[in-house]
């Protein structure tokens, strides 16, 4: 799931995707949705589904704009990726 977040993420690249709202309410509450799902699973410790979760919203941001809730998840994504010592990353 990472690795095609990362995908999506050199898609739109060009950060032409920042200056696009999330319009979208429904979406916006399906993000908290999942950021809830994800703090739940950390606690259950499992990472996996933290990592899917996080990559859920991730993409939601990427395909429908930046709301109010995008840093944290691009930041906890982040997060993911470096504690797994960058092998996802490469694994593209």
């Amino acid at each position: 799931m990472i690795p095609e977040t990362l995908r999506k993420y050199d898609e739109v690249y060009c950060d032409d995707w920042l200056g696009k709202k999330m319009e979208d309410y429904t979406l916006r509450y399906v993000i908290r949705f999942y950021l809830q799902m994800s703090q739940a699973a950390f606690f259950s410790k499992a990472p996996h589904i933290v990592a899917y979760f996080f990559c859920k919203v991730a993409q939601l941001s990427l395909e429908n704009g930046v709301c109010q809730h995008t840093p944290q998840v691009f930041l906890q994504l982040s997060h993911i990726i470096m504690r797994s010592g960058n092998n996802i990353a490469c694994a593209q």
